[in-house]
């Protein structure tokens, strides 16, 4: 089995994509340990893993938050999930260390921005929420009016705002400023597996 590492940005979650119809690869995939995984991944022909899969070999994509950086809890999330999968293999003897719980990829809603202006966010990318949750809102820079930002659907947060605060470049304090129709928040709807 292969698995392929990548570092994605900061402001999206980190996610397993493999394609399941591969005997066994759904038991590996989860085994791994991330907390989201798309198992029905549809890749072009142009990542690594989507070659395999299209030869019938077992791999799987890793994406990790970091970008430039890989953050601390995403390299002992990779540590984990190597060891998980040598476990699963009978490489070595160990207990699972699996978050609890794992989703699976089911759809996708984004929410874009109803007017410009200041946006804030209120949830953290891998938080769930509900259906018209408040995610976040945007101050106008004019009037100081305020437009809450809910949730269209149940699931959790993928992505927030690429600028400001989330983007992959921290800068502390600062926030992302919207205009009208800019991407704010993506939220996966997700189905509980494993």
């Amino acid at each position: 089995v292969v698995f392929n590492f990548h570092a994605w940005s900061r402001n999206s979650a980190g996610c397993l994509f493999t394609n399941d119809r591969l005997p066994g690869m759904k038991e590996l995939a989860l085994s791994y340990g991330s907390v989201f995984n798309d198992l029905h991944d549809t890749h072009g022909v142009e990542c690594l893993h989507a070659l395999l899969l299209k030869k019938g070999r077992r791999a799987a994509l890793v994406e990790m938050q970091g970008q430039w950086r890989v953050e601390p809890d995403s390299l002992e999330r990779v540590k984990n999930g190597i060891y998980n999968v040598m476990a699963t293999l009978g490489m070595i003897r160990r207990p699972l260390a699996l978050p609890r719980p794992q989703f699976k990829l089911t759809g996708e809603v984004t929410v874009t921005a109803p007017c410009a202006g200041l946006f804030i966010p209120l949830k953290a990318v891998e938080q769930p929420v509900r259906k018209d949750e408040l995610v976040g809102y945007l101050l106008d820079l004019d009037t100081g009016a305020r437009a809450d930002i809910l949730s269209p659907a149940d699931g959790a947060v993928w992505l927030v705002a690429r600028t400001g605060a989330a983007a992959d470049v921290r800068l502390e304090g600062l926030h992302a400023y919207a205009d009208k129709g800019d991407l704010l928040v993506l939220v996966k709807k997700v189905e509980a597996v494993g």
